[in-house]
This record gives structure tokens, C-alpha cells and sequence, in this order.
């Protein structure tokens, strides 16, 4: 029997070797483009051609089903990539198509209009085994319901084949052992935030990979791979999931560490009370304060600019003009009190503020015909009129005015942290003095630079993917909703193994965080795949380096 699923095997891969020598080179998709622009596009749509045809040492088939067709029973093969004989016509169907998909999902009880359906077992493309889920197959006499082990080799099952291998630094072949718990999954169909809570060996991790994949390969659907973003808690994670997105074949999907997100790989983390409070929500209140407390009293420096006076002067051209002090403050109290960005406010202000100034040369030199609106703009920034109204603010330099300043904390965290929690603050201003940043206040810094740039829409993504996301701080979730304004995300993760200095009440509470006003569903993972090996004291050995850093003292 082996013999036989050999020969349709063997089809296969002449099927997709022919396809490979088929498709143009890079040289070929370059010289067929119409200019630089184009070239770029047609050679990045080669380069993905091409490397859709590496397997990467993985096996190309892993299922064969029968499904009726219309002049009779029909065998196809299921597996990695989409191959097509001489002829169009499908010889693998890829699992992550709909059709792929629900032939791979079907069992006894859900044939999903299948005849018949067997496991495979292959060393690349020499098959070693196989088993009938269900059905009879056709072609094949003698053949029974249930499972029919093969007398030669002996059956091995692929999930137990790879528990036997155990975990090393990469993650390999997903498809291939996923089971039908985890399979339901990959396929929800949730818009907003999907959590996967699961203890360890539950296989977390391999679900929200191959729903990438499957979201790609969906009918209809619009996600495209480089709108995608995977996080994880270490550099040593990215590279654990590579062979899989490999072995899937679905392209270079963007991928990184948190840590890195805030330039914070090799900063130290803060301990305590302290760390609780800058990861904790209460923090972004404290920060939104502490941007408008640099600019609460505008009346001191403006006074200062105006040189005591009740009115600021200026002169072109030996004439001159004075402008009211009040209608200066009027302007910059109204602008810096809208609902905007800070550097949006201060623009619309320093615009008001020229307009205002040149209206009122103009009266009072009405046979001046000359626009002199780009050196009033200068004459604003020499003379310091800018920088009184609406100062240039930088986040390090927002973040550092806080925290080394023990009448600044006191005035800011009035109200919203404990005594105790200032008290620790204050103990280590002098620290921020050298601006000695913590994991927790490079955080910090991305949320200022939100409260005074705005969002950034280059870097925005269409989905997330998240794992070990009971990791995840207030102050991280806020800038990863930024980053997602879609709210699409598969999170993953066990609120039981949290190492971060902030504790959820349950998932809700993050997701909520992670995207606001979407729609939140939480599935569990209750089977344990994997048994962690006795060598493991915790953690798998990618998540060598996501332990907490020694403590900033």
C-alpha cells in the first residue's frame, strides 16, 4: 500500500518541480518591468514566487482525500503549497485555501463531504506510513473504515514524532501535528481581539502562527503580509518561529521582540513599587500631565519676552508695531487648551500668532504693500516669543523634567499616585539627572512622544500577533493599540505564568487596553500537548533572555 501512495506522491512533486522550472527568473520579472517603480514590484512578486517553492526540507503532502466530483470520485493530495499538473488541474490543495482548510478539518463525525481521508507520514517526499481517518478509498481494494497501520514500516503518529523530538531553538513542521482543538481555532473568523489562554504544552503558539496563514489564505480576504506584525518576548523567540513561517510558506511576515519596539533590549527594569506604577495605567495620567504642566503658565515667560510691559514691539523697515500682551495670552490659552497633539496645538498657535501680528502691521502701516509674514515667523523665533506661547518639547526631555525634579512629581502626581510610591520616586531623581532610562521609562517615552507628535501612521500595522501576552503592560498595550488601530489581533498566552510587574483581573482587562471599543473573544486551550521536559525548569528555550533584567537600583 505504501508502494502505491508512493506513485501519487512521486506525481506530486514532478507536478511542483515542473511548476518551479516554470516560473521566471529574477532577471527575467526585472527586465519585463516598465521602469524602476514597476521593476521593484515585479521583481518582489519573483522573489516571492520563487521562494515559494523551497520547502525548506519539509514534506510537500501531508493528507490525500476523495471527494466527489461530478464525473465520479476524485483523489487529491493535501498540503503546503498549491500544485497543478500540465493540465490546471489541482493535484495539492493548499490547507490554508477554504477548500484545503475544511478537507484538513474533516473527521468521522464531519466528513465536510469527503469520501475519504488519510494521514500521511513522509521523510520529505519518501512516504513511511500512513492511517484512514475515515471511508474507503476507491482505488485502493480491501480498504476499510478506521485506521490501517502499514505492515512494513509501522505507524508512527506525526503529533507523537514530534513530542518524541522535543522542542529545540526553532519551531518546525505545524501543520503537520496540529490537532483538531487547535485547528478550530486558526480558523475563527473573530474581527477584534481573539485570546488564546493555555497552559504550558497547549500549543499556543502553534495556533496563532498558522492563523496567519490561514487569514491569508481565506477567500476574499484583504491581509496582506507585510501589514502583519508577529511580537514575542525575545530576540530568541523571532528566530524559534522562523522555520515555521518557512514551512508554511507564507512569505516574510514582519516579526520582532517587544523590547525592541522600545529601543529597551539591554535597559534594566525598574523593581517594586516603582515598577508598578510607570507599567500601570495610571502612568498615561501622569504623563498627559506631565506635558501640560510645561506649559500651564504661559503668562511668565511671555512677560519676560514683552520685557515687563503690557504689550510686545516689533519693527520693519524703521516702522513699528505693538501688539496687547492679552491678545497674545488669549490666543495661546485657547489653542493650548484644544484636544489635539501638543505639536498640533502649537503650530495652530504660532500660526495664530503671526497672522495676528501681521494683521496689525498692516494697520498700522496701511501703504505697506510687502508681505511680511516670513520674517515676522523669524522674528517670532529670534526675539523667544515662540518658545514663550508654545515651547519646543521633546519626550526625554519632558520624561526627565518629571522625574528629577521632586517639586515637579509632587505638583503631577498629586492625586493619583500613593505617598509611597512618591516617596520611591523621589528617592531616585537624582538617577534621571544622567537620563539612566528603565525598560519602564522607554515606555514612557513612546507614550510622550504620542502625546506631543500624535500617531504615526508609518508605523501602523493591520493585524497583531501577540505571545506571552500576560507580559504585556498598560503602558505597552496602549502603544500597541496606537500601532493596530484596527483592533485585529490573535493574542496568546497564561495569565498563570505572568512575570510582569502589573497583574490582570482576567483577559478582558488587556484586551480592552489592546483595542478599545472591539470586540473581545477569549478560547482556552485545555489539552496539554507537550509535557514540558524535567531539564526545563520553566521556560522553552526561546524564552532564554525574556526573564526580567537585574532591577534598576
Amino acid at each position: 500500500m505504501v508502494e502505491s501512495e508512493q506513485v501519487g506522491v512521486d506525481h506530486a512533486y514532478a507536478c511542483f518541480t515542473a511548476m518551479r522550472a516554470s516560473t521566471p527568473s529574477l532577471s527575467a520579472f526585472a527586465a519585463a518591468s516598465g521602469g524602476p517603480k514597476s521593476g521593484n514590484a515585479l521583481v518582489g512578486t519573483g522573489a516571492h514566487q520563487q521562494r515559494s517553492f523551497d520547502l525548506d526540507g519539509q514534506r510537500l503532502v501531508f493528507a490525500r482525500v476523495v471527494a466527489p466530483e461530478e464525473d465520479g470520485p476524485r483523489s487529491y493530495y493535501v498540503g503546503r503549497r498549491r500544485v497543478h499538473d500540465d493540465d490546471r488541474e489541482a493535484v495539492v490543495v493548499n490547507w490554508e485555501s477554504d477548500q484545503g482548510y475544511r478537507w484538513l478539518y474533516a473527521r468521522a463525525d464531519d466528513r465536510e463531504g469527503v469520501l475519504f481521508k488519510r494521514i500521511l507520514r513522509c521523510d520529505e517526499h519518501i512516504v513511511t506510513g500512513y492511517t484512514d481517518e475515515f471511508g474507503s478509498d476507491p482505488g485502493a481494494v480491501g480498504m476499510v473504515e478506521g485506521r490501517v497501520p502499514d505492515k512494513e514500516f509501522g505507524w508512527v503518529d506525526p503529533l507523537l514524532a514530534e513530542l518524541a523530538r522535543g522542542r529545540d531553538s526553532s519551531m518546525r513542521d505545524i501543520i503537520e501535528t496540529i490537532q483538531r482543538e487547535q485547528l478550530a481555532i486558526v480558523d475563527d473568523q473573530h474581527q477584534g481581539v481573539l485570546v488564546v489562554q493555555g497552559g504550558p504544552g497547549t500549543g499556543k503558539t502553534a495556533v496563532g502562527i498558522p492563523r496567519i496563514a490561514r487569514m491569508l489564505g481565506r477567500s476574499g480576504s484583504l491581509l496582506k503580509t507585510d501589514r502583519i506584525l508577529v511580537l514575542g518576548p525575545s530576540q530568541e523567540f523571532v528566530k524559534y518561529i522562523a522555520g515555521a513561517f518557512a514551512s508554511l510558506g507564507v512569505g516574510d511576515v514582519p516579526r520582532n521582540d517587544l523590547p525592541a519596539l522600545w529601543n529597551a533590549r539591554e535597559a534594566e527594569h525598574d523593581f517594586g513599587l516603582i515598577a508598578g506604577f510607570k507599567a500601570g495605567p495610571r502612568m498615561a495620567a501622569v504623563l498627559s500631565r506631565a506635558v501640560e504642566d510645561c506649559i500651564s503658565n504661559p503668562k511668565v515667560p511671555l512677560a519676560r519676552v514683552c520685557k515687563g510691559r503690557n504689550f510686545f514691539s516689533f519693527s520693519f523697515g524703521g516702522s513699528s508695531t505693538e501688539v496687547p500682551a492679552a491678545s497674545l495670552f488669549s490666543i495661546t490659552a485657547e489653542e493650548m487648551s484644544a484636544e489635539a497633539a501638543y505639536e498640533v496645538r502649537a503650530a495652530r498657535c504660532r500660526s495664530r500668532i503671526v497672522g495676528l501680528l501681521h494683521e496689525a502691521f498692516r494697520r498700522d502701516h496701511p501703504r505697506v504693500e510687502e508681505d511680511f509674514s516670513d520674517q515676522i515667523h523669524r522674528m517670532c523665533e529670534q526675539t523667544g516669543l515662540f518658545n514663550a506661547v508654545a515651547p519646543e518639547l521633546k519626550p526625554g526631555e519632558v520624561l526627565q523634567r518629571l522625574l528629577a525634579s521632586e517639586v515637579v512629581l509632587k505638583r503631577v502626581c498629586s492625586g493619583i499616585a500613593t505617598d509611597a510610591e512618591l516617596r520611591q520616586l523621589r528617592d531616585r531623581t537624582t538617577r534621571y539627572q544622567r537620563r539612566q532610562w528603565t525598560y519602564e521609562d522607554r515606555v514612557c517615552l513612546q507614550e510622550l512622544r504620542y502625546l506631543l507628535q500624535g500617531p504615526d501612521p508609518e508605523l501602523t500595522w493591520d493585524h497583531l500577533v501577540i505571545d506571552e501576552a500576560q507580559n504585556v503592560t498598560p503602558m505597552e498595550a496602549r502603544e500597541l493599540a496606537r500601532r493596530c488601530p484596527s483592533g485585529s489581533m490573535t493574542v496568546m498566552g497564561d495569565l498563570a505564568q505572568r512575570l510582569a510587574p502589573y497583574s490582570y483581573f482576567d483577559w478582558q482587562e488587556l484586551a480592552r487596553t489592546l483595542a478599545p471599543g472591539k470586540a473581545i473573544k477569549v478560547v482556552e486551550l485545555c489539552i496539554g500537548f507537550r509535557a514540558l521536559p524535567r531539564s526545563w525548569t520553566s521556560r522553552p528555550p526561546w524564552a532564554g533572555s525574556c526573564h526580567r533584567k537585574p532591577p534598576f537600583r
